[in-house]
């Protein structure tokens, strides 16, 4: 396995979005002398990037959600049970992209939100409601190319994937 630096550098995109912030000088300084010293905080996001990076390809695509005429916002799930999502049209800007990845086996999604529309569960606590009802993936359907080629099109984690940024944005 390579040394942390070189996976940083690899995900660095997406460790910096997990992390807040890029690696520091006095981090790269002591980085360039041990590329295994970085923070354990630093060696988890990237353990997080590697993670997404892994999900979210073809094969772990499980379904969508979408409004007619709306980019369908696409669902993976790993026999790991490793899930998350890519939301690929938004009114928040911000919410365009992959989430973070998640890994937890009380995980289910059902579309039990308003109106039938997809609501994401951990035991009872909701961690996600949709604007659309989840449609388990065809690929036979006249958008497969769309749905399988989602990760390509949006290489990077969320910019922010934290509810009181939705709430702001809203209310502004």
């Amino acid at each position: 396995m390579s040394n942390w630096k070189a996976r940083y550098d690899l995900h660095k995109a997406d460790v910096d979005t997990i992390m807040g912030r890029e690696l520091g000088w006095w981090g790269r300084k002591k980085a360039a002398k041990d590329p295994n010293n970085l923070t354990a905080q630093r060696k988890a996001a990237i353990l997080k990037a590697e993670a997404a990076s892994s999900l979210y390809q073809p094969h772990n695509i499980i379904g969508t959600t979408s409004a007619i005429g709306q980019k369908p916002t696409v669902y993976y799930r790993s026999n790991s049970g490793t899930f998350g999502h890519i939301t690929q049209e938004h009114k928040i800007p911000e919410n365009v992209g992959r989430e973070k990845p998640g890994k937890h086996p009380l995980y289910t999604a059902a579309n039990t939100g308003k109106g039938g529309a997809l609501e994401e569960k951990i035991g009872n606590k909701v961690i996600h409601t949709s604007r659309n009802q989840f449609q388990p993936f065809d690929p036979m359907a006249s958008n497969a190319s769309e749905i399988l080629t989602a990760h390509m099109r949006n290489p990077g984690l969320k910019q922010v994937s934290n509810p009181d940024v939705h709430k702001k944005w809203l209310s502004a």
